[in-house]
């Protein structure tokens, strides 16, 4: 009995199952060529054909892009951040407005002052 291919992106280091080579540019340059041709027919279903492959080149070379800026940014040491200093008074915190809904028990603590249980 045939077992079911494997679902789910290889372990990073293995190899490809497909045997996929990458494509290159002129090769890519050529899919263009051929899409482009397609869009000039004069069938509808070549004409779709050819803006499709055209659109999947656009998507390849669009997340090319991103992958290389997400890689420039990661090879860049972010700077250093400074540590913020604490709060000198615990008060003053109470002062900022705070969007988080807070109980009535709470609310009555800050309305008298009263710190503790």
């Amino acid at each position: 009995m045939r077992r079911p291919p494997a679902t789910g992106r290889p372990r990073e280091g293995a190899s490809n199952p497909c045997n996929d080579a990458p494509v290159d540019g002129a090769q890519r340059g050529q899919l263009r060529d051929w899409g482009a041709a397609l869009v000039a027919s004069g069938d509808d279903e070549r004409r779709s054909s050819g803006r499709a492959i055209l659109m999947l080149l656009d998507r390849i070379d669009e997340l090319e892009g991103e992958l290389a800026r997400r890689q420039e940014r990661s090879a860049t040491p972010a700077p250093p951040r400074q540590a913020e200093a604490p709060d000198p008074d615990p008060d003053a915190a109470l002062l900022l407005e705070d969007t988080q809904p807070i109980g009535l028990r709470d609310r009555l603590r800050l309305a008298t002052g009263r710190r503790h249980d």
